[in-house]
């Protein structure tokens, strides 16, 4: 059995099948977004990823996140099956809150990439009132 034929349907993995990127497909990784007064958390799946091939960035009110799969291989073993493609997951989102950029955390832990983005809560400013 060669690489190729081991490589499922593009459309049924939730690839883009048009968006390429040094020859490997682009995935677009399905998320959950939480928000509460103080911060947003959003988590994506990123099989086959590690920590050194996974960017977070944060430019202008957009937070990126950007990961190239890695094949992974086991000594002594050859490949027979697999149902998750190689290639890169790609998320762009817009924030539209004010966020705390030294303090944006992110942790990738069994294929599974958290992001805390940590809102600038303002502080209410009490104004004093002069008699006129």
């Amino acid at each position: 059995m060669s690489d190729n034929e081991l490589i499922t349907n593009p459309e049924a993995s939730g690839c883009d099948a048009n968006a390429e990127t040094e020859q490997l497909p682009v995935y677009r990784p399905k998320v959950r977004i939480w928000e509460t007064d103080r911060e947003i958390v959003i988590q994506t799946e990123l099989p086959g990823v590690n920590e050194s091939n996974v960017e977070v960035t944060f430019d202008r009110k957009v937070l990126t996140l950007v990961g190239t799969a890695d094949p992974g291989q086991f000594d002594g073993y050859r490949l027979s099956y697999r149902e998750f493609g190689l290639g890169r997951f790609e998320r762009a989102f817009t924030i539209h809150e004010e966020i705390d950029r030294d303090s944006i955390e992110a942790q990738l832990r069994d294929g599974l990439l958290t992001v805390t983005l940590h809102k600038i809560v303002p502080e209410k400013t009490k104004v004093t009132v002069k008699a006129g």
